[in-house]
């Protein structure tokens, strides 16, 4: 059909569709309700649409599906809990769960992950192979997790700590400058290195470390300058003090 024949014919259609129902939409005398007319015109505005797709249809005009939405990206972070839906942080690169959140000013470096619930926020530095999961918080102004670091379970790290080599802080352990509990504890920056553990309830703040295979659980607390290292196991015990 000619190209101008077949659109005066779809504007002939459109307008007989137009015309064809709005006598049932006339306004009422001045006692009619405005809302059944407004109600009517809707009505017959959708109508109309409605015909002016079969007219399309008909004359050989289709219109395109709706674009579907894209599948999730999915990522395995080795927790057991397979693939999950996930994407690369904006800087860095590294993989961060969509359950977990991340802060936009976070680096997450390339082979780093975040996963599960976890929330890292402020000036962190995620690096090396870091792994950030379960509900883990991780905030503060200057923090560096690094190398093959774990923080996991409800672990709290914060303010300027160091956690690096293969070391793991779970449970609710916190490992921060300056813990609210424990104000003799003072500012610094906790290091926690090695294959050094913290974990359950313990607290390493101030400027105390803790490094080797040293293992510190239940309600210990290090502080100050204290310094834990090669296998020592400390639980319960609370150091304060210049201590190697």
């Amino acid at each position: 059909m000619n190209p101008k024949v077949r659109r005066a014919v779809i504007l002939v259609v459109c307008a007989a569709g137009a015309r064809a129902p709005a006598q049932g939409a006339q306004r009422q005398d001045a006692g009619g309700s405005e809302k059944t007319f407004s109600l009517n015109l809707q009505a017959i505005r959708g109508w109309s649409m409605g015909r002016f797709g079969e007219s399309l249809s008909r004359f050989g005009f289709h219109s395109y599906p709706e674009a579907k939405p894209a599948r999730p990206v999915l990522f395995d972070f080795g927790d057991g809990r397979g693939a999950v839906p996930a994407h690369t942080h904006s800087r860095g690169g590294g993989w961060v769960a969509d359950s977990a959140k991340v802060a936009f000013i976070v680096w997450v470096e390339k082979n780093a992950v975040v996963c599960g619930m976890a929330d890292v926020s402020g000036h962190v530095r995620l690096l090396g192979r870091a792994r950030a999961c379960g509900n883990a918080r991780i905030s503060g102004n200057d923090v560096i997790v690094s190398e093959d670091a774990v923080i996991e379970g409800d672990a709290v790290v914060s303010d300027s700590a160091r956690i690096e080599g293969q070391a793991v802080i779970s449970g609710r352990a916190v490992v921060a400058s300056r813990y609210a509990s424990w104000p003799a504890g003072g500012d610094g920056t906790p290091h926690v290195s090695g294959h050094a553990q913290v974990h359950e309830n313990a607290v390493v703040c101030g400027n105390a470390m803790v490094s080797g295979s040293a293992n510190v659980r239940g309600t210990a607390y290090l502080g100050g300058h204290a310094w834990v290292e090669a296998g020592e196991i400390v639980r319960g015990a609370i150091l304060n003090r210049d201590l190697r």
